[in-house]
């Protein structure tokens, strides 16, 4: 719990935005998802679906998602990252990056390496996919 409890710590350090981990995770999902719909976040993140509506409006409120009619299908409603929800989250991953980075610099080669086993067979085994290197929850 102490590795789990500095991990978030790092990662959630020198943040700038007022985003919920909510907030970030469901932007991560939908970049990750593109024209996913709400019911799919909501099982994705495991949570009830109208906590999802809840997150889902804010972001959409604040100019980082929309929602989109799905032109074949008016009862489907795609969700998309706006560009602004785009600058946001690569604004977020890079300042996460840098915050591991410095962790990281720390360690030895040695126990880097075995960390970097380590996270990725966790990882895979939570269900993880690293496209784009966001690690998104890998659902189809």
């Amino acid at each position: 719990m102490g590795a789990a409890r500095a991990f978030v710590a790092v990662t959630v350090e020198g943040s700038d935005t007022d985003l919920t981990p909510a907030q970030v995770r469901m932007l991560v999902l939908t970049r990750a998802h593109p024209d996913c719909n709400l019911s799919a976040l909501a099982e994705w993140m495991d949570i009830h679906p109208s906590n999802a509506t809840r997150v889902c409006d804010r972001l959409v409120r604040g100019g980082l998602m929309q929602r989109l009619e799905d032109p074949s299908d008016r009862r489907h409603v795609r969700l998309v990252l706006t560009p602004a929800g785009h600058h946001v989250l690569d604004g977020i991953m890079q300042r996460r990056r840098r915050a591991l980075r410095r962790v990281l610099q720390r360690m030895e080669p040695a126990d880097r390496a075995d960390l970097t086993r380590g996270l990725l067979a966790f990882a895979e085994a939570a269900g993880e996919v690293h496209d784009d290197g966001l690690w998104p929850i890998g659902r189809t």
